[in-house]
């Protein structure tokens, strides 16, 4: 009897070691790869003990949420699970420093309200998608890098269930580095960025599903909004993109989704690629809707490649609401109607692109103006003013003689 209480004594001990657990009406506890430091609170070193105790034990309300310190380190192989649960904050120790990597998903979150992650990295860059969200809920990131192989992020209309859930982004970064979706898919809800970046690295797999590569996909019945934020297409390695990719685009809307963006930037730049690859800003497709006032291009194709800034896609009945003012001068902005089969001349939506000529005159003539005589003209890019017919036809309105540009 004695010596089984001595092993039990010692088994005990080992086990508080690991894992503290003090009273289930605690409001923090602490997840970390050592408890030792943490004698007297609830601390965790197991990441489904942990998540059982939160869940099952707790069961956090919005009247008495936890939160759940995590400290440095690579997390291997651990995955975030929220069922129809939530009212939780997951606070790492930096994006450097609090580190959750694994080859499958990250984050698998259904039905779950007022859940937030802040100061880690949740990384699927060799998985497949970092977070994925089913049903309904609210969901707060801050200061988080979220990496995934297909997508970082990927919530789809046939796990919706018709909720509506709502998403907020502050200072972080999603980034996927071989999209073949979007970065970014999204079919349900809202979601709201601020300082923050989506970014679609081109790889093997980019350019392999049957919709278009890019770098944000909204559909269903989603919105996005972005503020202060970019969307980016990069080529971090020329030699391992996927030899058949053709086009980026870095919006795409379908079905119902919208997506608006103030004071940002789409910048798509693929100089380095070794192949000819179309770059699109923004696309609209089915009945989709882009709203882009007050954001910034860069547009930079693979190759001989194309660059359209602004597009309704094919047949579709999508809506373009994006006006562009370039920069005033005498050289026209490099826009055409002939695409694909021009190279390296972007193309837009009518009405969307102003453009000051500075070299006109009072009759119009704007390409051979005398120097003395020569005032400014405003421009409409207006692609039916584009006829093809003569080498001086642009597509572009001239508002000061109310016909097209040198007609």
């Amino acid at each position: 009897m004695r010596m089984v209480s001595v092993i039990s004594s010692i088994i005990l001990f080992s086990s508080l070691s690991a894992q503290n657990v003090s009273a289930v009406d605690t409001d923090t506890i602490f997840y970390r790869k050592d408890c030792s430091s943490h004698t007297g609170s609830t601390c965790f070193t197991d990441i489904t003990a942990m998540q059982d105790w939160l869940w099952n034990t707790r069961n956090p309300t919005a009247a008495a949420p936890v939160t759940v310190k995590i400290g440095p380190g690579v997390y291997d192989n651990e995955l975030f699970v929220c069922n129809n649960k939530g009212n939780v904050s997951f606070i790492g120790s930096g994006v450097n420093s609090t580190i959750f990597k694994t080859g499958g998903n990250v984050a698998q979150i259904t039905n779950c309200e007022n859940i937030s992650f802040q100061d880690m990295t949740l990384d699927a860059s060799t998985g497949s998608y970092a977070v994925r969200w089913m049903g309904g809920g609210s969901s707060r990131w801050v200061n988080v890098d979220v990496l995934g192989m297909w997508n970082a992020w990927r919530d789809q209309i046939e796990d919706c269930n018709g909720a509506h859930p709502v998403h907020y982004w502050f200072d972080s970064r999603l980034i996927s580095n071989q999209s073949f979706e979007g970065a970014y898919l999204t079919e349900c809800g809202e979601s709201w960025f601020y300082a923050s970046e989506i970014r679609t690295e081109l790889g093997p797999s980019t350019g392999t599903a049957p919709r278009a590569s890019g770098v944000v996909d909204v559909g269903g019945n989603a919105m996005v909004q972005m503020f202060g934020s970019s969307v980016r297409a990069t080529v971090p390695d020329p030699a391992a993109v996927n030899a058949a990719l053709s086009l980026i685009i870095g919006v795409t809307t379908q079905d119902s989704g919208t997506f608006h963006m103030h004071g940002g930037i789409v910048g798509l730049n693929l100089v380095a690629a070794t192949q000819t690859i179309d770059v699109i800003g923004i696309r609209s497709d089915s009945s989709g809707v882009v709203h882009t006032p007050g954001t910034a291009f860069t547009l930079n194709p693979g190759g001989s490649g194309r660059a359209l800034r602004a597009t309704t896609g094919v047949n579709s009945s999508g809506k373009v609401f994006s006006p562009f003012l370039w920069q005033a001068g005498s050289t026209l902005p490099p826009l055409d109607t002939s695409y694909p089969a021009v190279p390296a001349v972007a193309t837009s939506v009518t009405g969307n692109d102003l453009f000051v000529e500075t070299d006109c005159d009072v009759s119009g003539n704007c390409d051979t103006a005398a120097a003395g005589s020569q005032i400014p003209h405003l421009m409409i890019y207006a692609p039916a003013c584009d006829t093809a017919t003569s080498s001086t036809d642009t597509p572009w309105f001239d508002v000061a003689m109310n016909a097209c540009r040198g007609q």
